[in-house]
């Protein structure tokens, strides 16, 4: 390709995601960690101050340069609720019961195609150059565990916070929430089955099911 013309990942500033890391056209490495909150509203003085005088020391800490710290909105994800509630719908005798169980599915679908049903998630992310060596992943991927370590360790009892390292299917949904948000919606864990398809062109469901019926008729055809 002519390197003068700007291609999609040029435009997204996103050449890769592989191995755990987001790799930025720029020439960097990105590693983003998902952090679990408290609500500091519902605490007493005494315990906010404490929350906040460990984070301070986190902060102070962490002797990173390259750190940012991100809340992002993204659509609620009740796929794996509504695959378990339709095949305890399936497994029921009763007619009556089935159809109104086939109600409150299809209004857990429209909640989680919902605009206005989203959850914020918390992130902290770190980058550092990349030479294409793969030393910069380990050196990345050391520097994740250590924070992840050091957040996990910051609070203790109910306040104590739970650190995700996020892995390349992860970052995908996430990258993909943050540039087009309805899309995400829409497309659900489809976002992941989409980017791995080995085929040169995906199709929707309804195309697809039309290929399908006309490639029927077309071997009904030639074989009657």
């Amino acid at each position: 390709m002519n390197r003068k013309e700007r291609d999609t990942r040029t435009e997204l500033g996103l050449a890769n995601i592989a191995n755990g890391c987001l790799e930025s056209s720029d020439g960097r490495l990105i590693k983003v960690l998902e952090v679990s909150s408290i609500n500091l509203s519902l605490m007493n003085e005494l315990a906010k101050e404490n929350v906040l005088s460990a984070y301070q020391a986190f902060i102070n800490d962490t002797g990173e340069k390259q750190i940012q710290l991100m809340q992002v909105a993204q659509p609620i994800n009740l796929t794996n609720y509504l695959m378990w509630f339709n095949e305890q719908v399936d497994q029921d005798s009763s007619y009556a019961k089935r159809m109104l169980k086939q109600g409150y599915a299809n209004q857990i679908d429209r909640i989680q195609k919902s605009k206005n049903m989203v959850t914020r998630k918390r992130y902290l992310v770190i980058s550092k150059p990349f030479s294409n060596s793969p030393k910069d992943y380990l050196k990345l991927e050391t520097t994740a565990n250590i924070l992840q370590t050091k957040l996990e360790q910051m609070l203790s009892g109910y306040e104590k916070l739970d650190v995700k390292i996020l892995e390349n299917d992860e970052l995908l949904k996430f990258y993909y929430a943050c540039i087009d948000f309805e899309n995400a919606q829409a497309q659900g864990q489809n976002i992941v089955h989409k980017t791995n398809a080995k085929l040169d062109v995906v199709v929707g469901k309804n195309t697809a099911k039309a290929l399908v019926e006309q490639y029927k008729t077309l071997l009904n055809d030639r074989f009657e």
